[in-house]
């Protein structure tokens, strides 16, 4: 980012500061490490009554992607604990972020304080409490994320609430609430296998559950969608189990049952979000006999059946409030499944307009691709229509022409994985965003740095999209000298063509703005030994709407957030540290966007705006010196804290 020049006058004035800053400042963040070396490590157990919402905050740290673009990445949330000796934690289940973002979010009572800390050994697990808090009275943004735990036996549905201020883009405040288990209490057996499919960012998180691994007089009855508001979240346990002939949940105030005790195999769920339907978060449930809401009528003229669990987006086009899609079989090509199936939806969820397509025979500008019409879409196969991701079709939008964009991976036979695109323009305009073999630059038009390898099951992730046709994937990178490793891609859209940026890739280390502690992505979630991972990526894996420290101009960046399933290793002194956890990535922010400590609105950050800044500094609420532009926290005071932010900001002349 380009900054003006520093005279010495003024790198003399911030640096005696920075002085001071150094002997007390505190990273406010998540990440940590274990204050001992038992097994799991800081993880929380997902049976402490005392720990089943905690708060805190957690700091991205930069990364630079193939292109020299920057962005933010931080261990979002752990894994639940496991007490097996060879594991920190459960592995991690189903991942996706909300559809939707909230602004200008209030926040009452104790909802105000987070945890923070800065060094190992601190942080919310049961022997990491010696952490400060810190208040926060408001957002300016809010979305969630959603998770499961999966082992042998327990399973677990949690959610995040992720908020941040526009000041602080990269502080993320967290809210993690379990939202349901599979078991009663830690000393039971499972009734049954519970599994997140959808969450919104009022924080109701929808989830499917049956009675898989069940066992004993308590085992789940029939087929069951969930949906549990994590915002009325009690301190008692919320197992899922049989009573007589229905399900309950330990926590009724804040659970209902969609389905209860249903007969016909439901997916797992997506949903239209409460901020859509003027209520509560709807969620849109697609059974294995292609209904949807009971009935085949959103199945389009030429579709037999739809395939998958259902993706929901925010981008309209075809009526109502938003888009669903789905893969699909057709009457075009009845022997594989090689469609789409898509439709609108209103604030209730009635299907408004609706429209099927088929993949070409061979694909536009790829002859051998699809070249004997045997191509499917496969990642519905396996555990994923049961045990997620959420979304195997990932619904955009062209910005630029207001079209619904929409993709899913591929495989051909013969030439390996790629990514077909769908394109509503009036008709239908197919073209593909990556393939096997794809070139991966290292700038736009710039040179090849390695290429998409191949591999048995899933070389290349379902994928999701933005709101400006962008397609994001994990697949696998072959730079020809390294071992071939997952990563996460950017296919940039250009209106017509696509070229490939990497984002980041597994092995990847960073060092924890708030365990100050090394860490290694080991494993980046792509496939298991027969299918794409339970965890992996998927349509649901992207937060489309663009917030306000994203330039939303310019579709390089208009992304809100990605998050990924990874396992992190964290080097200590006594071996290493690992943990199955949530990583966040989103673009910082670039040229041209606002600076919050431009207090003069002159576009720069100067020595005008120092002047306010100091005279405002070590003031607090009521003090006559006070500045609320100055407190870019919102903490009620002006501290070496908001120093922090200013410091960042010094110098720019982009505003």
């Amino acid at each position: 980012m380009p900054m003006r020049s520093r005279s010495s006058f003024q790198a003399r004035t911030l640096l005696a500061i920075a002085g001071c800053a150094l002997c007390g400042s505190a990273a406010l963040a998540q990440d940590s490490v274990s204050s001992t070396t038992g097994v799991g490590g800081d993880a929380i157990d997902a049976y402490d009554g005392a720990r089943q919402t905690v708060r805190y905050t957690v700091d991205l740290v930069p990364t630079t992607t193939s292109w020299g673009n920057t962005w933010g990445v931080a261990p979002l949330a752990k894994a639940s604990r496991d007490d097996d000796a060879l594991f920190n934690t459960l592995a991690l289940g189903a991942i996706s972020v909300s559809a939707d973002l909230r602004t200008n979010v209030a926040l009452a009572g104790a909802e105000q304080s987070f945890r923070n800390w800065s060094g190992p050994g601190f942080g919310v697990g049961p022997t990491n409490n010696s952490a400060l808090n810190l208040n926060n009275p408001s957002l300016d943004f809010r979305y969630a994320v959603a998770f499961g735990d999966v082992n042998a036996a327990a399973t677990n549905a949690l959610g995040l609430l992720v908020g941040f201020d526009d000041a602080m883009p990269t502080k993320l405040f967290v809210r993690r609430t379990l939202g349901a288990q599979s078991r009663s209490f830690s000393f039971l057996t499972d009734n049954g296998t519970v599994t997140p499919g959808a969450i919104d960012a009022d924080g109701t998180l929808h989830l499917r559950a049956d009675d898989y691994n069940g066992l004993g007089a308590n085992q789940l009855l029939g087929q069951n969608i969930v949906s549990v508001d994590l915002l009325v979240r009690d301190g008692d346990l919320n197992g899922l189990t049989k009573s007589g002939a229905t399900n309950i949940a330990g926590d009724p105030g804040a659970t209902n049952y969609a389905i209860n005790n249903g007969l016909d195999t439901v997916n797992s769920p997506s949903a239209i979000p409460a901020t859509l339907t003027g209520g509560a978060g709807l969620p849109l449930i697609f059974d294995f006999s292609s209904q949807y809401a009971g009935s085949s009528a959103h199945l389009a003229t030429g579709v037999t059946g739809h395939r998958g669990n259902p993706t929901f987006s925010t981008a309209t086009g075809l009526g109502g409030v938003g888009t669903v899609a789905s893969l699909a079989r057709t009457a075009a090509a009845p022997m594989v499944t090689a469609g789409f199936n898509v439709f609108g939806v209103d604030a209730a969820g009635t299907v408004q307009s609706k429209l099927g397509m088929t993949m070409p025979s061979p694909m536009p500008g790829e002859p051998d691709l699809n070249a004997s019409g045997n191509a499917s879409f496969e990642h519905y196969n396996n555990q994923t229509s049961f045990r997620g991701p959420s979304g195997h079709v990932a619904v955009g939008q062209d910005n630029a022409t207001g079209d619904i964009m929409l993709a899913a991976t591929a495989t051909d036979p013969a030439q390996g994985d790629y990514i077909a695109v769908a394109i509503l323009d009036g008709g239908v305009t197919w073209d593909v965003a990556a393939r096997v073999g794809s070139p991966v630059l290292d700038g736009s038009g710039g040179s090849t740095i390695g290429v998409l390898a191949d591999a048995p099951f899933a070389a290349i992730s379902a994928p999701a999209m933005d709101l400006f046709g962008n397609v994001y994937f994990v697949g696998l990178f072959d730079d020809s000298i390294n071992a071939v490793v997952p990563a996460l891609f950017k296919a940039v859209y250009t209106g017509g063509t696509y070229q490939l940026e990497m984002i980041m890739k597994q092995g990847q280390q960073f060092t924890g703005a708030n365990s100050n502690t090394l860490y290694t992505v080991e494993r980046l979630a792509l496939a298991d030994s027969d299918s794409i991972a339970t965890s992996g990526f998927s349509a649901a894996s992207v937060l489309q709407q663009s917030t306000s420290e994203v330039m939303t101009a310019d579709e390089a960046d208009a992304v809100g957030g990605v998050v990924l399933g990874v396992t992190i290793s964290y080097a200590r002194v006594g071996g290493p540290e690992k943990y199955d956890a949530v990583l966040i990535l989103k673009p910082e922010r670039p040229v041209g966007s606002t600076c919050s400590a431009d207090f003069d609105g002159d576009g720069d950050v100067d020595l005008g705006d120092f002047g306010v800044f100091g005279a405002a500094f070590n003031s607090s609420s009521g003090d006559a010196n006070y500045s609320s532009d100055a407190d870019f926290d919102g903490d009620g005071d002006v501290d070496l804290g908001d120093f922090g932010v200013f410091g960042s900001q010094f110098g720019r002349d982009d505003c």
